[in-house]
């Protein structure tokens, strides 16, 4: 920072108290300086030794003297102001001299490579301001992500050398976008566990994937989810509860569980559900069906499998004020992930009083509807409502 601001300061000749060939004081030259090889023992030091005190103008004759043609010229077609005001040191970089902070942080922004700023056209803001069925906090979220305006520790570390850089989720790496968002263990396997099924390579950078999905009309559910997901891991809340340690590790998961990437598949269920319910809280949002994801990850497992030769398919359902939402997903006997399945209600829908046991129908609704594509013998859909399995065998006759 101190570097960068030096760089772009000159001085505004009045009195002439500027050392002529340490201190920046010629607009005109790299640098802002004079040239050393010029500098002799009997060489003037202060610019005011240039000047004519009685007429208050150059003395070219010494000026020719002393300095190279180049740099002669560039002293003489500085002026020399009426007064005797001090010299004044101004910022080059604005038309008055004037230093706003505003100016050098986006001249540093710009200056960042990969800056966003750099890489994105028109289209892609209009493509993100314009989209449907999104918070317009998650939206102004994702603005800030893409301008780099997020007080990551990175960024903080960089004014504040003594403060803390680590990444809140796994302790080991410094917390820049790249890592806390997409490549942390912890943000990778939530990527893997989302209904995005994403899984994320060690070249994959944040800004360009963001940029794809607002590019690409087709993944306007993706674009939702995903921005969705980064909002949740921006928040302060969720660091602070990591940082402590002393609650579930954001939404769904212990740190220690989720360290060893066995994650608890009832409470990564309720991930998916918040999710849903965050993203999709206006009255344009529509009844949501996602398509089964078949990805997998040797990784990734559940700490708790099925039988040798079954598929367990865990299910959940959670309400909000606005929205119903119901998860399952499929594994094999080793804990492997095999597929996913989401429901979303629209706001707007009316349901019965008990709107909880309605979200776990649904729930088992898609255990049962994911197993059909599936098409597998052995198959064990487990959820923890008891009511609401009873309403599906038939045991119960009073149905949501």
């Amino acid at each position: 920072m101190r570097s960068y601001m030096m760089d772009n300061v000159c001085w505004r000749i009045r009195r002439g108290w500027v050392n002529i060939f340490d201190d920046p004081w010629i607009p005109t030259l790299p640098g802002y300086q004079i040239s050393k090889s010029s500098l002799t023992p009997t060489s003037p030091k202060l610019v005011r030794e240039l000047m004519d005190p009685i007429v208050r103008t150059w003395n070219f004759s010494l000026i020719h003297s002393i300095f190279s043609p180049m740099e002669a010229a560039a002293i003489s077609s500085i002026p020399l102001r009426e007064g005797d005001g001090n010299d004044v040191l101004i910022w080059t970089k604005t038309r008055n001299g004037n230093f706003p902070p505003k100016y050098l942080y986006e001249d540093l922004r710009r200056q960042e490579p990969g800056s966003s700023s750099n890489t994105m056209d028109k289209n892609i803001w209009c493509n993100l301001w314009h989209k449907k069925a999104i918070s317009p906090r998650i939206q102004t979220f994702i603005w800030r992500l893409l301008h780099k305006a997020l007080p990551l520790f990175t960024a903080m570390n960089k004014r504040l050398p003594q403060s803390n850089k680590h990444c809140p989720f796994c302790l080991e790496h410094a917390e820049d976008a790249n890592h806390l968002f997409l490549h942390c263990s912890v943000s990778k396997a939530a990527w893997f566990a989302s209904m995005i099924g994403l899984r994320v390579d060690s070249q994959l950078d944040l800004f360009k994937l963001i940029e794809e999905w607002l590019k690409d009309r087709q993944s306007k559910e993706v674009f939702l989810m995903g921005a969705a997901l980064l909002w949740l891991f921006g928040r302060p809340d969720v660091h602070a509860s990591l940082n402590m340690n002393a609650a579930l590790l954001w939404l769904f998961g212990r740190p220690d569980v989720h360290a060893s990437l066995n994650m608890n598949p009832r409470l990564s269920l309720r991930l998916y559900n918040k999710l849903s319910i965050c993203i999709m809280r206006t009255q344009e949002a529509k009844m949501t069906e996602w398509s089964v994801s078949t990805r997998c990850d040797e990784n990734l497992k559940w700490s708790d499998g099925s039988p040798p030769g079954y598929i367990k398919i865990n299910v959940d359902g959670v309400v909000s004020s606005h929205s119903l939402a119901a998860a399952a997903i499929a594994r094999d006997n080793a804990g492997m992930f095999v597929a996913t399945k989401s429901w979303l209600s629209s706001p707007d829908h009316t349901f019965r009083e008990d709107r909880s046991l309605t979200s776990e129908v649904h729930a088992i609704r898609l255990g049962v509807l994911l197993a059909n594509q599936l098409d597998v013998g052995n198959i064990i859909i487990e959820g923890d409502s008891l009511t609401a399995h009873r309403i599906f065998k038939g045991e119960k006759e009073l149905t949501p």
